[in-house]
């Protein structure tokens, strides 16, 4: 099960719509978004992969005022998307990826939008 392609798949998603996204942190661009998965169900056939995941806006750290005029704009940008997101959207202080001691970049205005959505893998070939 290839969870890196789900969550790219979904990150070029965002990107075809003019957001700057990624699922790899360390390619975070900000004002951007950071598809981080959360949580994976296989079906029984194992055919489709259910995906529970957050979307990280993340904005410039510009000054209070200018930070969250900012990450307004990547949410009118993302909720037409997503649609329906899976819970409340809420705020982060700064954001971290995985595995990594301090605050990457540095201390970043942060929304967090839960999603949910289906990834099909491409079908394996036969050389």
């Amino acid at each position: 099960m290839d969870i890196a392609a789900a969550l790219d798949e979904y990150a070029a998603v965002l990107t075809e719509h003019g957001l700057d996204a990624t699922a790899d942190p360390n390619e975070l661009r900000t004002p951007g978004v950071w598809v981080q998965g959360t949580a994976y169900r296989p079906t029984f056939a194992g055919d489709l992969l259910d995906v529970d995941a957050q979307l990280v806006l993340v904005a410039d750290d510009n000054g209070y005022r200018r930070s969250l005029e900012q990450l307004g704009r990547l949410l009118e940008q993302v909720l037409p998307i997503v649609e329906q997101p899976r819970g409340d959207i809420t705020s982060a202080s700064y954001v971290g990826p995985p595995n990594v001691d301090g605050v990457y970049p540095a201390a970043r205005p942060a929304l967090i939008v839960p999603i949910t959505f289906q990834h099909y893998p491409e079908p394996e070939t036969e050389e």
